[in-house]
């Protein structure tokens, strides 16, 4: 019995404080990206590992690594990155999710000061030779970030209207008296701004 309530006890205060050790919430904050697709990366051993759609923390890993930790696990998985540098001017560290081509598929950390790790990965488990060292362009980072800024507005805006709780972290929004979720809501704005 005792032992039944000291596991319920940990269950239920520790994700309230934050104070399990070793848990992803006592960590410190890291950025977040969502991953709309399976993508095949190369873990740092050379092995292939595969991440399944949905939101990560990404966080550094020494010189040429990220560490992708899943929003509904504390585990995660280290996978190859390169460095790089950048431009643009970061109060914060920034993770990107970015599409390259029919078949690459970067998650980008760009950290505060210019440099930043790319991790490429492919949408098929066939990939050709040296895929790691295909970098994202500048330019193509610089869009991303735009459209990352975009949509922050977006959210920004968002707070004028009625909302109601939908799950976890996650809204329903009424506009021009249409119950819409974030991302319809987000489309919707775009849309009527244009």
């Amino acid at each position: 019995m005792l032992a039944r309530t000291l596991l319920l006890t940990t269950v239920v205060v520790c994700p309230l404080l934050g104070a399990c050790a070793g848990s992803k919430d006592s960590s410190p904050t890291f950025p977040t990206v969502l991953i709309d697709r399976p993508v095949y990366f190369t873990n740092r051993d050379g092995s292939d590992t595969v991440a399944s759609p949905g939101l990560y923390d990404v966080m550094p890993h020494g010189e040429s690594g990220l560490r992708l930790i899943p929003s509904h696990s504390h585990e995660g998985f280290l996978i190859q990155a390169t460095a790089f540098t950048y431009e643009e001017e970061l109060a914060s560290p920034v993770a990107l999710a970015v599409p390259d081509n029919e078949s690459d598929y970067h998650v980008v950390l760009l950290r505060p000061g210019g440099t930043g790790l790319d991790a490429v990965g492919s949408l098929t488990q066939v990939r050709p030779r040296g895929i790691g060292s295909l970098s994202l362009s500048k330019s193509k980072i610089k869009e991303a970030l735009a459209r990352l800024h975009a949509r922050q507005q977006m959210i920004e805006t968002l707070k004028a209207y009625p909302r109601r709780p939908l799950g976890q972290n996650d809204w329903q929004y009424q506009i021009d008296g249409q119950w819409m979720t974030e991302t319809q809501a987000i489309q919707y704005l775009a849309r009527r701004s244009k």
